[in-house]
Order: structure tokens, then sequence, then C-alpha cells
């Protein structure tokens, strides 16, 4: 609930810089917890994986589809994403929108290949489907609130509803 009140606060106040970072440091969170449980502690957060029959973070981290090209993990690859984008945006870009803009585009495939690969496996990550939750509303805010009011597609209304939508489901 806190974290809600934040996110609505910070996109209400239209400072989105900070609300970019927040959700960069959340996906750096649940990337975090999603490597460590699958290379380290397996009964980590085991509660939060087992959410229903279908759902099982160890099972889908060993499937054939957990890893590209065999050897980089989804979890890594996240990881790798929201650490060097906080390093890029925080401590080396002037102007880091254009970067940000075209980096969320290409995680977009990545949630597709993640969603249609746990679809087919029949499986869910519950820790997976938090990390595609948190690229979506990157994406989001990268495409709704970028730049100021005039040049985003739809205003700070339109996010706040799906941010409530998205609470509610």
């Amino acid at each position: 609930m806190v974290a809600y009140l934040l996110i609505w606060e910070l996109i209400k106040n239209s400072d989105f810089p900070y609300f970019r970072y927040l959700i960069k440091t959340a996906g750096l969170i649940v990337s975090l917890l999603t490597v460590v449980k699958a290379e380290f502690r397996p009964q980590l957060v085991r509660h939060f994986c087992h959410i229903g029959r279908h759902s099982d973070c160890n099972a889908v981290f060993k499937s054939a589809g957990a890893k590209l090209l065999g050897w980089v993990s989804l979890g890594e690859l996240s990881l790798t994403y929201f650490v060097s984008s906080l390093i890029w945006g925080v401590f080396i870009a002037s102007n880091s929108e254009a970067v940000f803009l075209l980096l969320n585009v290409l995680t977009i495939l990545f949630v597709i290949y993640s969603l249609v690969w746990q679809s087919l496996y029949r499986k869910w990550c519950t820790l997976c489907l938090a990390i595609d939750i948190v690229l979506i509303v990157d994406f989001l805010g990268e495409i709704f609130l970028h730049g100021d009011e005039k040049s985003r597609l739809w205003g700070n209304e339109f996010y706040t509803g799906m941010i409530n939508y998205t609470v509610v489901l």
C-alpha cells in the first residue's frame, strides 16, 4: 500500500525521472531475488512462488526455456538490464530518455518470450511474472509519461488508471 501511494504521488506530481528510477529499482530487487532463488537458495520466497497448482518458480527455472542459448538465464538478463539502466541513467547519461525508450521497446520482446514460454510449459513463475509486470510498467511509463504533457500519448489520468486496474487485479 505504501508503494502504491508513493507511485501515485510521483505520477500526480509528474516527477517522472524519480518514477523511472523507482520502477527500475523495483525491477532490480525482483531480478536479484530471482537470480538468488534460481542459483543459490531454491527455498527463498517459497510461498510467493507456489500460489496455486500451476505456479512453480523452481520448475520454470530448470526448464529448457529458462536459459537463452543454453547459458544465460532470463533472471540474469533482467538483472543485467536493471543494473545497467540504473548505472547508465544515474551516472553516465546526460540525456537518457532516448536510450531508455529504445531499451524498453526491446524489453517487450523479453516479456513476450517469458509469457509464451511459461504458457507453453504450463507452469508459471510468479517472480518471472513480477519482472514482466515491472518491465511493462517501465515501458508504459516511457511511452505515456515521457517528455512534457503535450508530447505524451495520454496524460497522467490514464496511467494512474492503469496502475489502479493492475493493483485491483
